[in-house]
């Protein structure tokens, strides 16, 4: 056993049309969210930081999706600076965690396009766990799902807001705990008789799911 970090990034767009020869991909690093699970499964520690885009721009439909504002943004330090915290922040030994590889390949993105050094990172790169995908093969599903479905189906309510980057941290971090305690762990009852009556075709509302979770 050992700390597992689990993260989760918010990005925003480049204006359309933009393609900076030094910058070869379409969206950038605004939030960096993180929890710190300890070798009791325990989230001992919560780390959040806002990034300054270098190329980007906050637009409406990002802002209202993350809650994120340009205020938030605007004095805040570039990535390289963040992610010299963060890296601090990190024990040495731990294993970093995400919501599928998107958060993986985009910070390898810009790691590169932004000749920012990898420290520890190239470490943390090569032994990355992708929530997501041990979420399907625990339910033995093909099927890519995403974190307010599986939060559902593993009968966890979420705490937060959908796309903050701690709050999304978070929640898969309470979901990572419940995998890593238990190999077979409980799931929600709807959604098992659904998976029964279907033979593993995932048919229920999510409407009917949400109908008995009050969510903060």
């Amino acid at each position: 056993m050992g700390d597992y970090v689990v993260l989760d990034l918010e990005m925003c767009k480049l204006p359309k049309g933009y393609k900076p020869k030094e910058f070869k991909h379409n969206s950038e690093i605004i939030q960096i969210g993180a929890v710190l699970i300890d070798d009791t499964y325990k989230i001992v520690d919560k780390y959040a930081a806002f990034v300054k885009p270098q190329y980007g721009e906050l637009d409406a439909h990002i802002s209202h999706l993350t809650g994120i504002n340009k205020g938030d943004i605007k004095d805040a330090p570039l990535l390289d600076v963040v992610i010299r915290e963060f890296e601090k922040w990190i024990p040495k030994d731990a294993v970093l965690v995400s919501w599928s590889e998107t958060d993986l390949y985009q910070l390898r993105y810009e790691f590169e396009d932004k000749n920012i050094a990898l420290g520890r990172f190239e470490k943390y790169f090569e032994t990355w766990v992708d929530c997501q995908k041990k979420f399907s093969e625990r339910l033995e599903s093909s099927r890519p799902y995403n974190l307010e479905e599986a939060l559902i189906i593993a009968d966890i309510i979420p705490e937060g807001r959908a796309h903050n980057g701690l709050d999304d941290a978070y929640n898969t971090g309470l979901l990572y705990i419940k995998m890593l305690e238990n190999s077979q762990f409980e799931l929600n009852k709807l959604y098992l008789e659904s998976k029964n009556e279907e033979h593993e075709t995932l048919s229920f509302s999510m409407g009917d799911l949400f109908s008995n979770i009050k969510l903060n």
